[in-house]
């Protein structure tokens, strides 16, 4: 029995080649795939931005969201316009919400900078999947300050002779 349902699969597998007249059969080709259609809706983006060592939040931190497809290595202050989808700037508690919600069904690079800290760059920093909810919130997110350059110490009065 298991065998005469794996010929029966078979044969409807195989269809007769039109215009041979002897009977000939040839695989059917596979059937076409359904239409692909992008993920319809899109999703807004919120968080905060927070000192990594305090966890206090960081003012003034500008949250910028790279187009699809675009690496954050490539963002730079000449290239920006071109490369931004949207952007957001944190609040005195840290927080934020980016100005232009996100398409679902792509990945997104992420640039946060903020004066005093290390920018921080997340080449597929959101990905957002068919499901994704209308609002995202990301959480907190850490940023380490930098380190402090030392002064060279002058010997002296600094008269020049």
């Amino acid at each position: 029995i298991g065998m005469a349902r794996s010929i029966d699969m078979a044969r409807s597998l195989v269809r007769p080649v039109l215009g041979s007249g002897g009977g000939t059969t040839t695989p059917a080709p596979p059937a076409p795939a359904p239409p692909s259609t992008p993920p319809s809706g899109y999703t807004r983006i919120t968080g905060a931005v927070v000192d990594a060592a305090s966890g206090k939040a960081v003012r003034g931190a500008k949250v910028l969201i790279i187009k699809p497809g675009v690496s954050v290595h490539e963002v730079r202050n000449d290239t920006l316009k071109l490369y931004l989808h949207s952007r957001g700037t944190t609040n005195s508690r840290g927080a934020f919400k980016v100005t232009r919600k996100l398409g679902r069904g792509a990945t997104y690079g992420v640039v946060i900078s903020a004066k005093g800290y290390k920018v921080k760059r997340a080449e597929a920093g959101i990905k957002l999947g068919a499901g994704a909810p209308a609002t995202l919130d990301v959480g907190k997110v850490k940023l380490r300050r930098k380190a402090k350059k030392k002064r060279a110490r002058r010997s002296g009065c600094g008269c020049s002779v």
